[in-house]
């Protein structure tokens, strides 16, 4: 499992986070030089449930990024690949 400590990894990838959520993820992701290769499923969460998920695992575990707006979140899903 990848750590949600990484604040580095948060905050450079803060645009994709939603995507993760919602559609899941597949592939290889390398945090803090190691690399991580389990799969997540997707979720059916409502932006609004996103966006506090979110605002929760980046503003714990060591984590200061403040609060993502649900506006942010369905920008973000807009974009996702």
């Amino acid at each position: 499992m990848p750590p949600l400590t990484d604040s580095v990894y948060l905050k450079a990838n803060k645009d994709i986070l939603a995507c993760y959520i919602k559609f899941g993820i597949k592939a290889k992701v390398t945090i803090g030089n190691k690399q991580f290769d389990g799969a997540m499923p997707a979720n059916d969460f409502a932006p609004i449930d996103i966006a506090e998920v979110l605002t929760y695992v980046t503003n714990s575990f060591g984590n200061k990024m403040g609060t993502i707006p649900s506006e942010q979140v369905d920008d973000d899903l807009k974009g996702c690949k």
